[in-house]
């Protein structure tokens, strides 16, 4: 994903935010996967957290999310406590870097929590990280799983939101999922294709229900987009896959 390509470390000027054109480094693996840890963690306390699994072999997972479900506590609002028990699950060492001392992931999660407006503070599902596994790809596993995702958020009655960048990705979460972008705006630095995207998925009428829910609140993009968030704030920014998510 861009967003989170930056996070881990910008790109020179002239480099596109494209997939890896080599094998990731051991330390890229390591702070992806803490992180991936880290998140999966919030969701599992939420019941929040599913997966597509291969039917013969049910440990082989084909495709994950983690989500937090309307009325629960979001990603970026967990309190102290519960930052620390996560942290010490993933791992403390790369808990310092990937959230401490990284100010990109500070600011980013700034700008996460602003996204939305007003919209952001009322009930949704808040995905976190849609993943396919790089083999899974291409075959419909993730569009399958965020099909999924949909019917959660609509047995609900309620939006599902997310952040991503980049159109590949802002087309695979329209395309497959029915996202729109709501908002566009530069984060700090990163500023591809327009800077980071918050999108959402209104609630669709279930066939038993026959009555169309609410619509989610949309906020337009200011021109200039949103100010330069300051680097307080415990959360940190929230993983997507965008990249990943193919399929």
């Amino acid at each position: 994903d861009p967003l989170l390509d930056w996070v881990y470390k910008p790109r020179e000027a002239g480099e596109a935010y494209t997939p890896l054109a080599a094998p990731p480094s051991q330390h890229r693996l390591k702070w992806f996967r803490w992180l991936v840890s880290y998140s999966a963690y919030f969701a599992l306390a939420r019941n929040g957290l599913y997966a597509v699994v291969d039917a013969d072999d049910p440990r082989q997972v084909l495709a994950a999310a983690a989500t937090g479900p309307p009325g629960t506590i979001p990603y970026g609002r967990m309190s102290g406590g519960e930052m620390g028990d996560w942290c010490q699950k993933a791992g403390m060492e790369m808990a310092i870097e990937v959230l401490a001392n990284n100010m990109r992931n500070r600011v980013l999660g700034e700008w996460q929590g602003q996204a939305h407006g007003s919209g952001g503070n009322g009930r949704h599902l808040e995905i976190v990280i849609v993943a396919t596994a790089p083999e899974c790809q291409g075959r419909g596993v993730g569009s399958a799983l965020l099909r999924f995702l949909g019917e959660v958020a609509d047995a609900d009655g309620v939006p599902s939101h997310l952040e991503t960048a980049g159109s590949r990705n802002a087309g695979f979460y329209a395309n497959k999922g029915g996202f729109e972008v709501v908002h566009r705006s530069p984060v700090a630095s990163f500023d591809h294709e327009g800077g980071g995207l918050a999108m959402q998925r209104p609630p669709q009428a279930r066939a038993e229900d026959g009555v169309a829910p609410p619509q989610p609140i949309r906020q337009a993009a200011s021109p200039g987009g949103l100010a330069q968030p300051s680097v307080q704030g415990e959360g940190g920014a929230r993983p997507d896959d965008g990249g990943g998510g193919g399929g």
